[in-house]
C-alpha cells in the first residue's frame, strides 16, 4: 500500500458545518482539515448531488478558543471530491480556494486550535 503524498498535515476534527453550493444549504459534520482542505460528512443525504469543481462556501463553526477568541470561519472551496459512503452517507472532499489574508490568518489560527486539540487527545 502507498503512503499518500500530501502538500498539508490533517487533523481528525468534529465540528459542524454548513456547506452552501448555489441556493442549496446543507448541514455537514468536519472529518478532517488541513489547511489545504478539508473532509465532510453529510448523513442522510442520499439525494444531494455535488459535481467535481464545484464552488462552495463553508462555515465552520468552532466556537471560541479558551481566550474566547472566535474560531468560526467562512471559507470559498472547490469540491475535489463526492462519493457514496454507507447508505445515505457521502464523503465530500474540497479544497480552499485563494483566500485574503485575514482568511489565511484566520485558517492558521483555527489549524493552531485543530492542532493543539489534537496533541492533548
Amino acid at each position: 500500500m502507498g503512503q499518500e503524498r500530501r502538500e498539508h498535515e490533517r487533523f481528525h476534527f468534529a465540528a459542524d458545518v454548513e456547506l452552501q453550493a448555489g441556493e442549496e444549504i446543507v448541514m455537514l459534520q468536519l472529518q478532517n482539515i488541513s489547511q489545504g482542505g478539508a473532509l465532510l460528512i453529510c448523513s442522510g443525504c442520499g439525494d444531494l448531488q455535488l459535481d467535481k469543481g464545484e464552488q462552495v462556501e463553508a462555515f465552520i463553526d468552532l466556537g471560541s478558543d479558551h481566550t474566547g477568541e472566535n474560531l468560526s470561519l467562512c471559507l470559498e472551496g472547490e469540491l475535489v471530491r463526492f462519493e457514496a459512503r454507507d447508505g445515505q452517507s457521502r464523503a465530500i472532499g474540497m479544497r480552499w480556494l485563494p483566500m485574503s489574508d485575514m482568511k489565511l490568518d484566520q485558517l492558521f489560527r483555527l489549524m493552531s486550535f485543530v492542532k493543539s486539540r489534537a496533541q492533548a487527545a
